[in-house]
């Protein structure tokens, strides 16, 4: 089965904002990589943390 590469971006997206929604009724957070390539951490109050920048990350 292959997705097209608009629905899967969208399918993305969702799973993002589910794990986000999860992450702040349990008061834990997500981890993920920003436009910028940093490795960032989003608690559940919204506070984002850089955690590793795009020159610490492998190929980065």
């Amino acid at each position: 089965m292959k997705i097209p590469r608009d629905e899967l971006d969208i399918l993305i997206a969702r799973m993002g904002e589910l794990a986000r929604q999860e992450a702040k009724r349990n008061g834990t957070y997500i981890v993920y990589q920003n436009k910028q390539g940093q490795l960032v951490r989003e608690d559940a109050d919204g506070r984002i943390v850089v955690v590793k920048t795009k020159g610490d990350l492998p190929n980065g």
